[in-house]
């Protein structure tokens, strides 16, 4: 499978897409986002894997950002495309779809024809971290690739955290440039 370069800032003018996939700013993290690129699960073995960092995707315009950990081994990591190809995607997307805010039920390739509708969707950490466990410094190196998009997509008025990092992550974000001035909430699962 051919895997195309992502499409998000095209129409925004912005260079963000390119600085995210050319960063290589966590030497752990690139290491091992190409060691998996290299070794692939024998039911990937042809595809070329993205292997780089992958950027956000969808609405910029949106009232929903959904926001995970980092992108998945063999799905975003794979495909160039955050929450493609692999079982969140699966669940994430198909409730989209349910939900109306997207045009279809999967996500599986950069070139599926998935368009969102006011939602965007992205990752606290950009790359692949090893066991799925970045480090605070590298989620620290991506902040302000999360404050972009935040900026960018500045007509939001609902940020979905997947998971304890995510929320963590972009809790730490919003307290830092006084964009949430309220105790923060403790984490809890299924809020």
């Amino acid at each position: 499978m051919r895997i195309t370069r992502p499409r998000i800032w095209q129409s925004s003018g912005h260079n963000l897409n390119r600085e995210v996939v050319d960063c290589r700013d966590c030497p752990r993290l690139v290491e091992y986002r190409e060691s998996v690129a290299s070794v692939k699960k024998k039911r990937f073995l042809s595809w070329n894997y993205w292997g780089r960092p992958v950027p956000g995707f969808g609405d910029i315009a949106a009232s929903i950002i959904v926001i995970g950990l980092a992108p998945a081994s063999h799905g975003g990591n794979r495909t160039g495309r955050v929450f493609t190809g692999d079982k969140s995607a699966d669940f994430i997307v198909k409730s989209l779809f349910d939900a109306g805010y997207a045009n279809q039920p999967r996500s599986v390739d950069v070139n599926d024809g998935l368009e969102l509708h006011g939602v965007y969707m992205t990752a606290a950490v950009k790359c692949v971290p090893p066991k799925d466990k970045p480090t605070s410094e590298e989620m620290a190196n991506c902040a302000h690739f999360l404050k972009s998009e935040l900026e960018i997509c500045n007509k939001s008025r609902v940020i979905l955290c997947l998971g304890q990092f995510a929320y963590r992550s972009t809790m730490t974000l919003l307290r830092k440039n006084n964009l949430f001035t309220s105790r923060i909430p403790g984490f809890e699962h299924g809020l």
